[in-house]
């Protein structure tokens, strides 16, 4: 995951994968987007359609069966968006705002 962090052109299923990853270390999903527009893993309209299309069903508990591993529990942890309290869940609306925003300014370049 490491490298992953560090890598600027990451493929579908290594985006996939590191957001699993990190959302299921509780990462909030405003910094996974943060993080991946400024490594410049978003390079393209269709990615950031991924991240977005992730984040919305991670949100919604869909993708529970996909599971990450969380380092400080050291153990495989399914998503953990349905149990966090609603204020919490407002990071989402964060980070579908920036995912927009990148998306046009991807558009008009």
């Amino acid at each position: 995951m490491q490298s992953y962090a560090m890598s600027s052109e990451l493929k579908n299923t290594q985006r996939f994968s590191f957001v699993v990853f990190l959302h299921a270390n509780g990462v909030s999903p405003e910094l996974v987007v943060e993080l991946l527009v400024a490594s410049g893993n978003l390079r393209d309209v269709q990615a950031v359609q991924q991240i977005s299309y992730l984040l919305r069903n991670l949100r919604s508990g869909v993708m529970q069966k996909y599971k990450g591993y969380n380092v400080f529990a050291g153990e495989w942890q399914a998503s953990i968006a349905p149990y966090l309290p609603p204020s919490e869940r407002d990071f989402f609306g964060l980070a579908q705002a920036a995912l927009r925003a990148h998306a046009n300014r991807l558009r008009r370049a």
